[in-house]
Order: C-alpha cells, then sequence, then structure tokens
C-alpha cells in the first residue's frame, strides 16, 4: 500500500491552525500532500485512482492514522 511516508514540517504547531506536510510513496509514485483539521489536501500531482491498484481512500486512512499516532 504506502512504500514510504515521510513526514516534512509541523507548521504552527500546537495552534488551531496546525498542519501537517507529508511526502508519501505509493507503489513507486511520489506524492505530497497537507493534513489539517483531519482533511487532508494533496499538492501537485495528486493521485488518481487509475493509477494504483490499492484504494486511495484506504491510503489516505493510514496516512492519517500514521500521523495521528505520531503526533500523539
Amino acid at each position: 500500500m504506502i512504500d514510504k511516508l515521510e513526514i516534512k514540517d509541523l507548521l504552527q504547531k500546537d495552534t488551531v491552525n496546525e498542519i501537517v506536510e507529508f511526502g508519501v510513496s505509493i507503489e513507486g509514485k511520489e506524492y505530497r500532500g497537507h493534513l489539517k483539521d483531519g482533511g487532508l489536501s494533496w499538492m501537485n500531482m495528486r493521485p488518481r485512482q487509475e493509477d494504483h491498484q490499492v484504494s486511495l481512500n484506504d491510503v489516505v486512512n493510514e496516512i492519517k492514522r500514521r500521523i495521528d499516532a505520531r503526533h500523539q
């Protein structure tokens, strides 16, 4: 599913505007995004479901789970 997840930055830590920047590799393709208030936003080069065998909903849930686990 996820080959690699790298949490790059925690912007405005411990504020209502906290944003987590991350990089992720899905089936060998690299993507970047932000997680804020439980919502995930992809930066340029948004993954498309037809490019991957795994469910992108499962990928998003796994990214959120790993980031939440790291920040508890």
